[in-house]
């Protein structure tokens, strides 16, 4: 049972700050463990870490949309084209 003094984490995944690569590297790793698939003999390769990459914007907002609009009009443009 918790009692109030225990100290919990407030949230579930760890943070990294994608700017560092000593975390970049560890956040890419995670921990990755072989599980059973039930029903047969074969496992798989799974990755129980909850992680949350955290890096700096170098676009404003406005900026950022305009790209994301112009490089979607491109795309559309080349669908049609053909």
């Amino acid at each position: 049972m918790v009692s109030l003094t225990d100290e919990l984490p407030r949230i579930v995944q760890q943070c990294f700050d994608m700017e560092a690569p000593k975390a970049q590297k560890q956040f890419l790793k995670g921990i990755v463990k072989k599980i059973k698939v039930p029903g047969t003999d074969k496992t798989v390769p799974y990755d129980s870490m909850k992680r949350l990459g955290i890096g700096l914007a170098v676009l404003d907002t406005s900026h950022a949309v305009s790209v994301g609009a112009y490089a979607f009009a491109l795309n559309e443009l080349d669908k049609h084209k053909s």
